[in-house]
């Protein structure tokens, strides 16, 4: 399915995409269903969620920049209900950090699939190296510290 909508600033400092609730009718999956997006040439994994008082597809800074897109553009938004749970490959600097820290690896490796995803892709997601051995180390940390909100 494809519909038009602007990419806006969301009150937390992200950006959302809003959904029309016929398209979210359409999905016919409850009220965070997960979906597969593409913005331009780029596609990835995610959920619709409400919010807003309506539903709202949220779009991470390194989502923007793999898709080239900013808050304020009017884009073309293909999504398609994500009938198979996306794999993410466990980077192997990640991995790394993680042997190094075992109470940290044992707390992610019991954490659910989509919480582990969603580590795996702050990590992946970073822009620059240096971001991305921040944010492992803060991963790391936090894991290790019991800290997975």
């Amino acid at each position: 399915m494809q519909f038009t909508a602007m990419l806006r600033e969301a009150g937390d400092g992200g950006t959302v995409i809003d959904v029309p609730e016929a398209i979210v009718d359409v999905l016919n999956s409850g009220d965070s269903p997960p979906v597969r997006v593409t913005l331009r040439d780029y596609t990835w994994h995610t959920s619709v969620t409400p919010g807003d008082g309506g539903y709202l597809i949220p779009v991470s800074e390194g989502v923007r920049g793999q898709a080239g897109v900013g808050p304020g553009e009017e884009l073309d938004v293909l999504i398609d209900l994500d009938a198979e749970p996306e794999v993410v490959e466990m980077p192997e600097d990640f991995t790394l950090a993680l042997d190094a820290e075992p109470d940290a690896r044992e707390r992610f490796e019991s954490l659910p699939e989509t919480d582990r995803s969603r580590y795996l892709q702050h990590v992946i997601g970073a822009e620059t190296d240096a971001v991305r051995r921040d944010r492992i180390a803060e991963t790391v940390a936090a894991l290790r510290d019991g800290d997975t909100g």
